[in-house]
C-alpha cells in the first residue's frame, strides 16, 4: 500500500453529495489530483476509501485511524471542511513532518461547531483558531472570509486566499452558443420569448434570500420576466410554498439539483443570474452569528458564461465586482425592492472580464494547491521506451511467475522514463494476465487495439472520444483564438463543428489561402495546421492526419520523440523507424537497422534486461545534460 512520494490522504465531513461549495471541491479536488497520482486515499468518518486499489478500510478509534494512515505514507493531510476540527492537534503530533491544509466557505468559522455545543460561541470559536494554527495552512475564500478568520484569533500567516473554482473551458464553450443555448431552453419550457429569463442557482437556504427575492419579483409590472430556480436543500418546501403564493405557474419554472455541467447550461441559457443573498442571522448552539454569502461560485460561473449578475451587495460579494469592470448590477439594498430590480433587468450590461483563468479549478490546483503542498512536478523524462507486449519481453516466453519477475524490472524503468506498452489484445487482458501492472499505471501510457483504440494514461480510462477530447482536439481557447484571428481579418465564422471526432470544421464566409496561412503562423507551436476544406476550414492535428497515435503521444503528449523499441515486427514500422534504437525480440526474418535478440531461456531475458536498463539509463542521462 505504501507508494511514497507526495501523497495526499483527504479528508471529507459532509456527504459528498455536489450541492454546496464544499462538496463541489471535494469533487473537482479528488478528480484533478486523483488523475495526477497524488490522492492516495479519501478519510470519512468510520472508514478510508483506498484510492489505488478500490478498497475499503474501516476503522473505530483515531488509534486505528492513524494506523491505517501511517501505512499509505501519507505527506499531505488536506481537510475539506471543520468537520475534523477536534482532531487536528492528535494528527498533527502523529504525522509532524506531514503538511495539513484546511479549506473552508468561511461562515463555519463563526459557527464554530464542537462536540459540545453548549459552550459559549467566543469559546468555540477561540477552540477553532487554536486547533487551526496547529496547521500550515488553511484556505479562506474572500477578503471578507480572511477577515472573519483573524477576528476570531486565526494566525494571519497561516491564511491563503484562493478565489474561484469554476470550470471555465465549459463555460467558454457555453457562453459561444448562448442564443441556441435561450432558444431551446424557451422552446422546452414555452415561454415568451420576449420575456426576460431570470435564473437562480443556489443551494436552497434561509441565507440565499430566494424567498424574499420570488415575492420582491412579484410585484414587477412593467417588464416582462421568467424565472428559472434550480437547486436542493433544506428551504425546499418553504420556496414552493413561495412560488405558489406569489407567482403564477406560467412565470416560474422550479428544476431539482442540476449537476455541474446542466448548471452552467442553465446559466449561459438565462440573460441575468439573480443572487439576492441576505445577512442571515442564524442559531448556532445558544448563540448566533451572521451567515451570508462568502464568494459566490455560481456568480462567477456566470461571468465565466458571460451572463450578466443582479446581485446584494453583503459578504463577498463586492469583491466579484471589484475585480470584473463590468458584469451587471450590485444592490446597495440586501432587501431590494421591485423597481431596484426591474431597472437592473433593463441594462444590458457589455460584459468585460479580467483574468477569469484564475477562477479555474485546473490553475487553482495547479499554480495554489501544488505549490502549497510542496509537490513536485512529474519529470518530463526525454526519452521514450516502446513495448509491444505481443510476442515480446514477457509474452509466450515462460512460466507466469517467471514472466512477471520480467515484466517488472521493465516496468521499474517508467522512474527514469516513458514507458508505452502496445498490444494487441482487449485492454482487460492486460490486467487479467498481469494484474500487477495496477501498481505502475501511474507512469505510464498503454495503447490497446480493441477495434477502436483505448488508451489508459495515467489511472483512469480514456475512451477514444474523450483521448479524442483530451489530447488530439485542439481546447477551447486555441479555437476561440483561431475564430478571434479570423475575424479581426474581416471575414465572420458562422459555424464550428467537430466532424468524425477526428478534425473541427470553420464555416467561414469568405476564406482564401493567404488567411490560412495568417492563422497557421499564429499557431505553429501548437500540433495542429488549418488547410482549406471545400470551402470551409479544417483544423487538425498534423500527426492524427498522418494517422499515427504513437507518434503523435510521443511528440506532443510526452514531449519528446526520442524512443528505444522493443517489438517482434508487429509494432508500428513506421514509428520504430524514427527510434534512436529498436530491438526485435525472436524476428522471423531481419529487418535493417534493427538489433536482433534471441531469447531462447532466462539466462538469455536476463542478459537482455541488463543491457536494455543500460541503454536506457545512458540515453536518459545524455539527454537530460
Amino acid at each position: 500500500m505504501n507508494t511514497g512520494g507526495n501523497n495526499i490522504a483527504y479528508f471529507i465531513g459532509s456527504n459528498g453529495d455536489a450541492i454546496g461549495g464544499m462538496e463541489i471541491h471535494a469533487k473537482y479536488f479528488c478528480q484533478y489530483f486523483n488523475e495526477k497520482g497524488n490522492l492516495t486515499c479519501i478519510v470519512r468518518k468510520e472508514f478510508i476509501w483506498d484510492c489505488m486499489h478500490n478498497k475499503k478500510y474501516y476503522y473505530s478509534s483515531n488509534e486505528e485511524l492513524v494506523t491505517i494512515l501511517k501505512t499509505f505514507d501519507v505527506k499531505i493531510l488536506f481537510f475539506n471542511d471543520g468537520h475534523w476540527i477536534e482532531d487536528f492537534s492528535t494528527l498533527r503530533k502523529r504525522f509532524p513532518s506531514s503538511i495539513m491544509i484546511m479549506r473552508s466557505g468561511g461562515n463555519e468559522f463563526m459557527k464554530a461547531p464542537v462536540t459540545n455545543m453548549s459552550l459559549p460561541i467566543f469559546e468555540r470559536q477561540k477552540m477553532w483558531a487554536r486547533e487551526i494554527n496547529t496547521l500550515d495552512y488553511v484556505i479562506s475564500n474572500s477578503s471578507y472570509s480572511t477577515h472573519r478568520m483573524i477576528s476570531i484569533g486565526i494566525m494571519k500567516d497561516k491564511i491563503v486566499m484562493v478565489r474561484g473554482g469554476v470550470d471555465t473551458a465549459l463555460c467558454l464553450k457555453y457562453s459561444r452558443i448562448k442564443s441556441e443555448l435561450r432558444k431551446k431552453l424557451v422552446a422546452d419550457y414555452k415561454i415568451d420569448p420576449d420575456s426576460c429569463l431570470l435564473g437562480i442557482v443556489s443551494r436552497f437556504e434561509k441565507f440565499k434570500g430566494i424567498e424574499q427575492a420570488i415575492e420582491t419579483l412579484s410585484k414587477i409590472r412593467e417588464k416582462k420576466w421568467h424565472l428559472f430556480i434550480a437547486g436542493a436543500g433544506t428551504e425546499y418546501v418553504n420556496i414552493l410554498e413561495k412560488l405558489n403564493k406569489y407567482l403564477k405557474p406560467s412565470q416560474y419554472t422550479l428544476f431539482g439539483q442540476l449537476n455541474p455541467e446542466q448548471s452552467l447550461k442553465l446559466i449561459a441559457a438565462i440573460d441575468f443570474l439573480l443572487n439576492m443573498s441576505l445577512e442571515y442571522v442564524r442559531k448556532s448552539g445558544m448563540d448566533t452569528y451572521i451567515h451570508t454569502e462568502t464568494m459566490g461560485r455560481s456568480m462567477m460561473e456566470a461571468v465565466c458564461c458571460r451572463t450578466p449578475v443582479i446581485a446584494t451587495k453583503v459578504g463577498g460579494i463586492p469583491e466579484l465586482f471589484e475585480e470584473q469592470d463590468c458584469i451587471g448590477t450590485i444592490l446597495e439594498n440586501q432587501n431590494p425592492g421591485a423597481k431596484e430590480i426591474e431597472e437592473a433587468i433593463k441594462k444590458e450590461p457589455n460584459i468585460s472580464l479580467q483574468q477569469v483563468e484564475k477562477y479555474d479549478w485546473s490553475y487553482i490546483f495547479g499554480n495554489i494547491y501544488e505549490p502549497m503542498m510542496n509537490i513536485k512536478k512529474i519529470p518530463a523524462y526525454k526519452i521514450n521506451l516502446v513495448i509491444d507486449l505481443e510476442d515480446s519481453i514477457i509474452h509466450k516466453f515462460f512460466d507466469k511467475k517467471t514472466n512477471r519477475q520480467n515484466f517488472e524490472k521493465i516496468l521499474h524503468l517508467s522512474n527514469i522514463c516513458n514507458v508505452i506498452i502496445n498490444t494487441a489484445g482487449e485492454l482487460d487482458n492486460i490486467f487479467e494476465y498481469y494484474p500487477y501492472i495496477n501498481d505502475y499505471v501511474r507512469k505510464m501510457v498503454i495503447i490497446a487495439n480493441c477495434g477502436r483504440k483505448v488508451l489508459l494514461f495515467g489511472k483512469r480510462f480514456d475512451f477514444w472520444e474523450k483521448y479524442y477530447e483530451s489530447l488530439f482536439a485542439p481546447g477551447d481557447k486555441l479555437i476561440e483564438k483561431i475564430i478571434m484571428d479570423i475575424e479581426s481579418r474581416g471575414e465572420k465564422v458562422t459555424k464550428v463543428s467537430r466532424i468524425d471526432k477526428l478534425y473541427i470544421n470553420f464555416k467561414v464566409s469568405n476564406i482564401n489561402e493567404s488567411i490560412i496561412d495568417e492563422v497557421n503562423k499564429i499557431i505553429k507551436n501548437t500540433p495542429y495546421k488549418l488547410c482549406s476544406n471545400n470551402n470551409n476550414v479544417k483544423l487538425i492535428s498534423e500527426e492524427v492526419e498522418k494517422g499515427n497515435t504513437l507518434r503523435f503521444i510521443c511528440g506532443h503528449i510526452l514531449g519528446t520523440s526520442k524512443s528505444i523499441g522493443i517489438g517482434n515486427g508487429v509494432l508500428d514500422m513506421s514509428f520504430l523507424d524514427l527510434c534512436s534504437k529498436a530491438y526485435f525480440i525472436n524476428p522471423e526474418r531481419m529487418y535493417p537497422h534493427y538489433t536482433r535478440v534471441e531469447v531462447r531461456n532466462q539466462l538469455d531475458m536476463k542478459e537482455f534486461l541488463g543491457v536494455l536498463e543500460n541503454e536506457v539509463k545512458k540515453e536518459s542521462f545524455n539527454s537530460n545534460g
